[in-house]
């Protein structure tokens, strides 16, 4: 949109978001701005009120080709984020002032539809409380990251739905090449023997084990040295086929949904459920596949980590649309006992993420990269993390603080727990 050169000679184009759009959630406001002079400040008002200063200079060649007299540099394109949650729902007005040095002024305004509610959740998916942060607590996309204050749980919205789980990991989770080549650097996982520990101690008479979500199968690879029968269930047709050729491993390309009739000793669900869109099925799911005295482990990433709430968005596992959920040690015993599981210990470790300061490289790379949820982050450290990053490493998992946590859940009480 374009307007006549008033008297001052400034002129202000609106290009995003359209008249009458209908906006949720952060927009972004986009236009121009130029002046005989210079541009001094490019205000953002609605229903006038003032919320803030665009950021000016971003280039802007069209306008330049347009108006080359008036126009004195390429650079005049200004952007805004215009948070929604901030407005209620409904019509408002939208205003862009450009100010000039030499005391010039136009504004540009347009009415846009706000509908939030659209975008929100009524309640929490996992628990049903409507104790749900209706802001959420940072964007990725198109999806919002909602905390449930309810049951602890962390949370991606709008929820995938199961097929477009399916076809986010045949097409873009791991491709072949990648999947081999994991299997070729660690054909053994380096927990199995840590897992292998927990059932010997939790059902040392168990001999069928069942990794839920067991990926190219290196951990039960490692499991069945130990004398263990193992099976896996794997949704991605890529990993699962991987497990199959090169492993030589019993892996079925699905979930526990599709175990009808077996039974097993001992199930293992490792960095499985944050990525369900229905976590409790699969919990239910597995205890219907569960021998009598059987036990469920559970390995997952821990949302009340030191990582985690130091990076907030830029946190190592906030992986999106891969992890859906966010558990805390809270949630998880809350998943439990709905699913009529008994918790028999717990405790929180390091795992598969990064040392911390590894993350802090590689956040300060993204910054490069010019990565803003990362950037945001990066502001939060201080000067003196770097030296203490050891030292939180060490300590972290004894205060329940781990970056993932580990569970056995019993059902039933065999021998010794």
């Amino acid at each position: 949109m374009l307007r006549k050169p008033v008297r001052d000679r400034v002129l202000v184009g609106l290009d995003a978001p359209a008249r009458d759009a209908a906006i949720s959630g952060v927009v972004s406001v986009e236009g121009w701005a130029i002046a005989a002079g210079r541009v001094r400040a490019v205000e953002v008002l609605v229903d006038g009120k003032r919320l803030g200063w665009a950021a000016y200079g971003a280039e802007r060649p069209d306008v330049l080709a347009a108006f080359p007299q008036l126009a004195m540099t390429a650079r005049c394109g200004f952007r805004y984020s215009l948070d929604c949650y901030r407005l209620g729902d409904g019509k408002h007005m939208l205003t862009v002032s450009a100010r000039s040095t030499r005391r010039g002024q136009a504004e540009m305004s347009q009415e846009i539809m706000v509908g939030n509610r659209a975008g929100v959740p009524d309640s929490c998916p996992l628990c049903g409380s409507k104790r749900v942060n209706r802001r959420p607590a940072w964007l990725a996309g198109r999806y919002r990251y909602h905390i449930c204050r309810a049951c602890d749980v962390g949370f991606i919205y709008p929820i995938p739905t199961a097929e477009e789980c399916q076809v986010y990991y045949d097409s873009a989770y791991v491709t072949p090449e990648r999947a081999r080549e994991i299997v070729r650097e660690e054909p053994v996982r380096w927990d199995a023997a840590e897992l292998h520990q927990l059932i010997a101690r939790y059902h040392p008479t168990a001999h069928r084990v069942c990794d839920a979500g067991c990926g190219t199968g290196t951990l039960i690879n490692g499991l069945a040295k130990y004398g263990y029968a193992v099976v896996g269930y794997e949704l991605s047709q890529v990993s699962s086929a991987v497990a199959r050729e090169e492993l030589g491993l019993s892996v079925v390309t699905g979930t526990l949904a599709d175990a009808v009739g077996a039974r097993f000793d001992v199930v293992i669900m490792r960095h499985m459920l944050e990525h369900s869109p229905t976590p409790l099925a699969e919990l239910a799911d597995a205890v219907k596949v569960l021998a009598e005295h059987g036990i469920l482990l559970v390995v997952m990433p821990n949302r009340r980590s030191f990582p985690a709430r130091l990076y907030r968005g830029a946190w190592q596992w906030f992986v999106v649309p891969a992890h859906i959920w966010h558990f805390s040690w809270r949630t998880l015993s809350w998943a439990a006992a709905h699913s009529r599981l008994k918790p028999l210990h717990h405790y929180t470790r390091k795992g598969d993420a990064l040392l911390l300061a590894h993350e802090w490289l590689e956040i300060v790379a993204a910054l490069r990269a010019g990565n803003s949820r990362k950037q945001a982050a990066a502001r939060r450290i201080t000067p003196f993390y770097l030296p203490l990053a050891g030292l939180l490493q060490r300590v972290a998992p004894r205060l329940g603080r781990g970056q993932e946590v580990v569970a056995v859940f019993a059902k039933g009480a065999p021998g010794k727990r």
